[in-house]
């Protein structure tokens, strides 16, 4: 069991009914995210399968990382999958993420541009990172939302 086949295991795992090997699966996911993010496997996932993954506490990787994997995967099949960039970008935790980074990246990204609900989630952002009056922020967690477990290697 190892990184480069873990995604395969897990879908291996669900098929038989083995849940420890898929929890064992699902863990060397989730602690090796960037070489996993990296595999043509994440590119066949599903969307609901990629939101568990990008949404789970457990998930060693930066939020940057997290935004550059989905739109991977959305770039993979563009047609079919633009319309599920909403309900990835609400996984990203973007009060973690660089100001630069949201700005020059994150909000300039085509898809996400796109998108009326993914522009509001920015404006929510941008309000939450730079308030100049205290507004309410519905579509991003509070700071005190838990930060991933991130490690660098």
């Amino acid at each position: 069991l190892s990184a480069e086949n873990c995604l395969g295991m897990v879908r291996l795992a669900q098929i038989f009914s083995y849940k420890s090997l898929e929890k064992r699966a699902k863990a060397i996911a989730l602690q090796h995210f960037p070489e996993v993010a990296s595999s043509e496997d994440l590119k066949e996932l599903s969307c609901s399968e990629l939101a568990d993954y990008l949404g789970d506490d457990e998930l060693c990787a930066e939020e940057e990382q997290v935004f550059d994997t989905l739109a991977t995967w959305i770039s993979h099949d563009p047609t079919t999958r633009q319309k599920h960039v909403h309900e990835l970008l609400e996984k990203v935790r973007l009060q973690y993420v660089h100001p630069t980074y949201l700005f020059h990246f994150i909000a300039n990204n085509p898809f996400v541009q796109a998108s009326p609900v993914c522009r509001s989630i920015l404006e929510s952002a941008s309000q939450l990172l730079f308030p100049l009056s205290p507004s309410n922020c519905p579509d991003i967690k509070p700071m005190w939302y838990v930060p991933r477990r991130y490690t660098t290697q």
